[in-house]
């Protein structure tokens, strides 16, 4: 564990391409031979971390839509559980979503994060689906909507901090009704978005750096993002 949480710390800070297996040894305080008995190579490492957290990810969403039936909460289920997970396991993620491009199809490993992909698409298509079917949605191209809902929901990785005006369940609301709203769909009653709130689990990574953040007093513009340090 503590190689992977070495190994997304230096990936996040850096980027994939830039971080060597001898840095991540370095970092762990080995020769780069001893490491090499733990793990494969870098892409073996990056890959086995992207699929043990694709099937936690999995996992949470499947059990938070499970809690609901009528297409608004599900979709909320799912939508609640993605940015949840996106905040409290931010590196993670972040490497995950922007290192897609140096995972290898032609190992088991990258093809099984291929598959998971998928599959973990397939939920958001299903969930829009229903809401489509059962006249509460009104998007006009459910595969754009799938699309871009899931990538809005990925970026917050890059731009959350802790925030001391909207904590993080407030910041899933606003999220959830970003959401509905591009699909066309009425908002949550507040007892229903806390009810919804109270089943999401939100809890790290086990891989995940613990490094704590000062609280911000507001959210980051993109050249802040941009500007690194």
């Amino acid at each position: 564990m503590a190689i992977r949480k070495a190994a997304i710390g230096l990936f996040f800070e850096h980027g994939y391409a830039a971080v060597g297996i001898r840095q991540i040894a370095a970092a762990m305080s080995m020769s780069s031979s001893t490491l090499y008995h733990y793990c494969e190579s870098k892409l073996r490492l990056l890959e086995a971390i992207m699929v043990d957290s694709n099937e936690i990810l999995q996992a949470r969403s499947e059990a938070a839509m499970r809690e609901a039936e009528e297409p608004r909460l599900r979709f909320a289920q799912l939508a609640m559980t993605l940015v949840a997970t996106q905040i409290e396991s931010r590196r993670t993620c972040y490497v995950m979503d922007n290192e897609m491009r140096s995972v290898s199809p032609d190992s088991a490993s990258g093809r099984r994060v291929f598959e998971q992909r998928d599959a973990y698409e397939s939920l958001w298509e299903e969930a829009i689906a229903a809401g489509v079917g059962a006249g509460l949605f009104t998007t006009r191209n459910a595969d754009v909507a799938r699309v871009g809902l899931i990538g809005m929901y990925s970026q917050t990785s890059l731009w959350y901090r802790p925030n001391r005006a909207l904590d993080r369940a407030d910041l899933c609301r606003e999220m959830v009704d970003l959401g509905l709203a591009s699909l066309g769909a009425a908002r949550l009653a507040d007892a229903d978005a806390d009810a919804l709130l109270d089943t999401i689990d939100f809890v790290r990574f086990p891989w995940e750096p613990g490094e704590e953040e000062r609280p911000s007093a507001g959210f980051p513009r993109y050249a802040e993002l941009m500007t690194p340090g």
